[in-house]
């Protein structure tokens, strides 16, 4: 099978697909190690004696907003 020869512009649309997709699975590594501290930091607070609520802020989810309300005892 010959192999495929590719013109500088191709090869350059390559690179930048390449780089792109690379840079989104970095972002989506540093957004699940901050949902993980930001979980964590839930659950202490909770276990403090705290009542976490949550709501959406934005139409499509992306952000929240916490409310935090000491436990009544």
């Amino acid at each position: 099978m010959p192999g495929r020869s590719f013109s500088s512009e191709d090869i350059a649309k390559l690179k930048k697909l390449f780089n792109e997709g690379s840079r989104v699975l970095r972002e989506m590594e540093d957004l699940k190690e901050g949902l993980k501290e930001t979980c964590k930091k839930l659950n202490e607070l909770s276990e403090k004696g705290w009542e976490v609520y949550s709501t959406m802020s934005a139409p499509n989810g992306v952000s929240k907003i916490y409310f935090l309300r000491k436990k009544k005892n």
